[in-house]
């Protein structure tokens, strides 16, 4: 918007040149005057848009200004915020046109999808949690065939990979109970755990081996688009049974988290 004021500007500069001033003193004056206006006119715009962007919530500041790159970065706020973004989203979808509501319905759609992995998540920070486990190794990456639909992209952009890990636990167990991925961040940076519908961040065929620390274990990864570049990140944990002559059942719960970086899928 303010650039539409640059023309005014610049006359309004031109003014005070004395070749204008000799030749036409009256339009000079005019022209002086216009542009004024027309700083005044910026001052209060700059002072609105202060204003409209310390005092309204994120959700009713991008409804006002949907097309407005401030609005763009609101939202990439509340993104960083989910879940609790969740109200802030349904008033979006509900008083905003078709292009920022339909946005806002595809994070509903995520959260929603994901309610089990948020509580796994939020009960994870609250953990007793082991040491991590050790020398992780990539045994086989396989591209699969039958590709899953990602939220937001077209179901041919989509594209599923099987990682195949193994790793040592930092202590012997009696059992692996189960295992979640909690993080996958693409090389753009954007979590795609969440975009998977399929709820595969549970993970599957977990073994534990006759050793009672090398464990293998199945990840999958869901991409929009194809790939060569490694993943940034990839991270979760195991929840694993140890003897334990202190507890009741004889057995105890432990929690032992796992992570990669820059992990190729070629």
């Amino acid at each position: 918007m303010l650039v539409l004021f640059l023309p005014a500007i610049a006359a309004f500069l031109q003014s005070f040149t004395r070749r204008l001033r000799d030749e036409c003193p009256k339009g000079a004056r005019i022209m002086k005057w216009v542009g004024v206006l027309h700083l005044v006119g910026v001052a209060c715009a700059v002072v609105l848009m202060v204003h409209t962007h310390i005092t309204r919530t994120p959700e009713k500041f991008i409804v006002q200004w949907q097309s407005a790159s401030l609005a763009s970065m609101k939202f990439n706020q509340l993104i960083m915020q989910e879940p609790q973004s969740l109200p802030a989203y349904r008033y979006i979808l509900e008083h905003a046109r078709s292009s920022i509501a339909r946005r806002a319905k595809e994070r509903i759609n995520l959260i929603e999808n994901s309610k089990e992995l948020y509580t796994v998540k939020e009960n994870y920070e609250s953990l007793e949690k082991a040491n991590p486990m050790e020398d992780i190794q990539i045994r086989k990456v396989e591209f699969l065939s039958d590709t899953g639909p990602v939220i937001g992209q077209p179901s041919n952009l989509s594209l599923n990979y099987k990682l195949y890990l193994e790793g040592q636990l930092p202590q012997p167990v009696f059992k692996v109970k189960e295992g979640y991925l909690l993080r996958a961040l693409s090389p753009e940076g954007e979590d795609m755990v969440l975009k998977d519908r399929s709820k595969r961040w549970k993970l599957t065929s977990v073994r534990l081996q006759p050793d009672k620390r090398t464990v293998l274990f199945q990840v999958f990864i869901t991409l929009p688009t194809p790939s060569k570049i490694p993943i940034k990140e990839m991270s979760g944990f195991l929840t694993c049974l140890i003897d334990s002559a202190g507890s009741d059942q004889g057995t105890k719960e432990i929690h032992i988290p796992f992570s990669l970086t820059n992990i190729p899928l070629s």
